[in-house]
């Protein structure tokens, strides 16, 4: 402070508290604590047991889009020790955390008395003989691939996979064409099996899969299921022989009632309580 008598600078600084921001670098491996640290002021300040070296440092505004998306932001660090040159001209910097912060020089000691004002990766450092110039990006958690899953009542997963936690192969029927209890042929959409007590429309939603013959690899939906026989929605492109083998898997229409069935109500994977359209 400029022509003010050095035994009055701590009482002005108790008439106003001055905000000092603070930049922490995450440069050393694992990358979980940060290693250099610095504060926009004209000397050295602790805060929270740590030193933070005074440097001259100026930043753009922070700015976002929609209220979430934060965008980029210009740091120049003026006055960098050889040491910082070098992790420049190394590449330590790309892609490595960096933590803005501001604090208050009255509150020094209190550790939990702290704003975050931006935390992101550094990217295309650059620096001239006076300032480093550090482009701040904000984690950019909205390009994450997560899983698929949309809003809806209906539930997201696929039946059988590691979300929906189903067991396809406990809900599967082995068997091959027999001859029909009631001596109804075999037909390219009437296939009689060999077995029986299943529940009529068991395996409805399902599939049939044939496993060997003239129609061998071709897959059909179900349309009716009886203890003996089943109807196939679509045609096959043939008729079936006797003993041709047959795979017959049972699907599930993905509401909160058939997965409740399957006993497996708490992987369901959609939002029963999503508001429907008004009706008149």
């Amino acid at each position: 402070m400029p022509n003010v008598p050095s035994g009055l600078i701590p009482a002005l600084y108790r008439l106003y508290s001055k905000p000092i921001q603070l930049v922490e670098l995450y440069l050393e491996s694992p990358y979980t604590n940060p290693s250099h640290f610095y504060c926009g002021n004209n000397e050295d300040i602790t805060f929270n047991s740590q030193v933070y070296t005074a440097i001259a440092a100026k930043r753009s505004s922070i700015r976002s889009e929609e209220g979430t998306i934060l965008q980029e932001l210009n740091i120049q660090l003026d006055n960098i020790d050889l040491e910082f040159r070098t992790l420049i001209s190394s590449g330590m910097l790309d892609r490595k955390k960096c933590v803005i912060k501001l604090v208050f020089y009255d509150f020094l000691s209190d550790p939990a008395n702290y704003v975050t004002l931006y935390s992101g990766y550094l990217d295309a450092p650059s620096g001239d003989n006076r300032w480093c110039t550090l482009l701040l990006k904000p984690f950019s958690i909205f390009e994450r691939e997560f899983p698929r899953r949309i809003y809806q009542t209906g539930c997201n997963w696929t039946f059988g996979d590691a979300q929906c936690g189903i067991t396809l192969s406990d809900y599967q029927l082995t068997t091959y064409i027999g001859a029909s209890g009631s001596g109804t042929p075999v037909t390219s959409t009437f296939l009689p099996y060999v077995g029986s007590g299943w529940i009529p429309d068991y395996f409805v939603p399902g599939y049939v899969l044939m496993t060997s013959g003239s129609c061998d690899g071709q897959v059909r939906p179900i349309l009716y299921h009886s203890d003996i026989s089943i109807t196939l929605r679509v045609a096959l492109d043939g008729v079936p022989a006797y003993d041709d083998t047959l795979l017959v898997q049972k699907l599930c229409a993905k509401t909160p009632a058939f997965c409740q069935a399957y006993s497996n109500y708490l992987n369901y994977g959609g939002f029963p309580q999503t508001p429907l359209k008004p009706t008149l």
